[in-house]
């Protein structure tokens, strides 16, 4: 259980760092991609 814990924790933090990059890119980027 606690593995699972351990995963679900990195999938969550790396959804979190894709999302504020994608923000941060679109913020700075005069281009949407």
């Amino acid at each position: 259980m606690f593995n699972s814990t351990r995963v679900l924790l990195k999938l969550y933090w790396a959804d979190t760092l894709f999302s504020l990059t994608v923000q941060f890119v679109r913020s700075k980027s005069v281009i949407v991609i």
